[in-house]
């Protein structure tokens, strides 16, 4: 026997099964209204306490260490570039340019890092200086942005042996001097290109003193005598006689002030026997420079000046010969010999100054 309600149930079935979805559909809609009425940081709040709540406090948990996720989110947000983009030349498509971490002491940690750092951002090692590469297409020793500016050509080496301002030097000597090749009173020294050649030399007198003419009333004359003169008789020796103020036979030198002086000597071969011997001297002056030369009586080849030979090298090697007090030029600048100095058994320095003004300087 079927009763009325199963009826109902079997004859209104899909109304039922509508009505329960709309049902849940109106539960739904409610509750997303609901929802989306709180802010997002009021959710998370909310959702904080819940989780909050259903932690037990005396389980001794230590709270988590964010540092290194918080890094990673900077990172993202502002990744490190190695270089500020122009804004004019900036594009979709440039890209921040990076290096890899290094280190001279081993400690690097190799990873991408923007450039000019001193120090790695991420393991702290000291960063070596860049050092900018020059370029030289010509392979002549100047870089190409030097020749540029200089107005040469960098594909040419050729113009390194050039001299843009004519004052000696090539532009590449001007250019490793860090002189200017285009002004012709910017140049390295010209003593640079200057040496002693050789041993020195030491020029003598070719006269000695032999004494005094005595013409009475406190007269006299000098005696000099050149032992390799030719003689009238066939000989070597010929005395010349100089009167006070006179130059002695074209030597350049004039006898100035006459010294009489004797002293006891030993004679050889005699024990303890002396005699007296005139040791007597006479001061000569010479007329170019003024220099002074005293001799004693008898003394052959007297020391006069020492000479050393000076070696130019720029274009064609020169041999300049100088002593104490003379002169030399190069390349229009004057240069007077200050003092030459013994150096060693056979050596020599020669110390040179500018003139008129300048420093001293000594050539070896």
């Amino acid at each position: 026997m079927k009763t009325g309600s199963s009826n109902f149930f079997k004859e209104h079935y899909d109304w039922l099964v509508a009505l329960a979805g709309f049902a849940a559909l109106v539960v739904a809609i409610a509750f997303l209204l609901i929802s989306f009425g709180k802010s997002p940081e009021g959710g998370a709040s909310e959702y904080t306490a819940i989780v909050g709540s259903k932690r037990s406090h005396g389980e001794g948990i230590a709270k988590n260490d964010m540092s290194q996720f918080d890094a990673v989110v900077r990172g993202v947000k502002k990744p490190a570039a190695l270089q500020d983009i122009d804004p004019k030349k900036a594009s979709f498509l440039a890209s921040g340019r990076r290096i890899t971490c290094t280190s001279a002491n081993g400690k690097a940690c190799g990873r991408p890092i923007p450039p000019g750092l001193a120090k790695c951002p991420f393991c702290g090692a000291e960063q070596p200086k860049e050092v900018k590469v020059a370029i030289d297409t010509d392979k002549d020793g100047i870089p190409n942005d030097a020749e540029v500016a200089l107005g040469l050509d960098p594909n040419n080496p050729a113009d390194a042996n050039g001299d843009l301002d004519g004052d000696g030097f090539t532009n590449l000597e001007e250019f490793l001097a860090k002189t200017d090749p285009k002004d012709r009173n910017s140049h390295p020294d010209y003593l640079d290109s200057l040496s002693v050649d050789g041993k020195p030399e030491t020029t003598t007198l070719h006269v000695f003193f032999k004494g005094l003419d005595k013409l009475g009333g406190g007269k006299f004359r000098y005696v000099f005598r050149d032992p390799a003169a030719k003689n009238p008789y066939g000989g070597r020796g010929v005395d010349y006689r100089v009167e006070p103020g006179e130059e002695i036979c074209k030597t350049g030198f004039i006898p100035v002030e006459y010294t009489e002086k004797f002293e006891k000597q030993a004679i050889k071969g005699a024990a303890g026997m002396t005699k007296m011997v005139d040791v007597s001297t006479v001061k000569l002056v010479r007329k170019s420079d003024k220099k002074e030369l005293l001799i004693s009586i008898n003394q052959r080849n007297a020391p006069i000046d020492m000479q050393a030979t000076l070696l130019y090298r720029r274009g064609t090697d020169r041999k300049i010969v100088v002593a104490k007090g003379s002169e030399f030029d190069l390349n229009g600048q004057k240069y007077k010999v200050v003092a030459l100095t013994p150096v060693g058994t056979d050596g020599v320095e020669v110390t040179v100054k500018p003139e008129p003004l300048g420093a001293e300087r000594v050539i070896k």
